[in-house]
């Protein structure tokens, strides 16, 4: 009687089976990796706290910081209320 029966000790699968499993983990780890990336990325888009404000907070924004003067902006005003 041998003690060990080949590679993959006698569970049948041998070389081939450890390459898939290798393959496996190769794929879970590489999973989470990306997942992390996903993850990261997705909360550091910079487009995402501008889409929350209308045209209209936009242009108060504007008029307080001093980029348009008062003409301007109730000009802009009236156009926003008539759209």
């Amino acid at each position: 009687m041998h003690m060990f029966y080949g590679p993959g000790g006698g569970w049948g699968w041998g070389w081939g089976g450890m390459i898939i499993s290798m393959l496996l983990w190769l794929l879970v780890i590489g999973g989470i990796i990306y997942f992390i990336y996903w993850l990261i990325r997705r909360q550091n888009t910079p487009g995402d706290l501008e889409q929350h404000y209308s045209a209209m907070d936009v242009l108060k924004k504007r008029y307080a910081a001093g980029e348009i003067n008062r003409e301007e902006f109730l000009s802009m005003k009236e156009e926003l209320k008539n759209e």
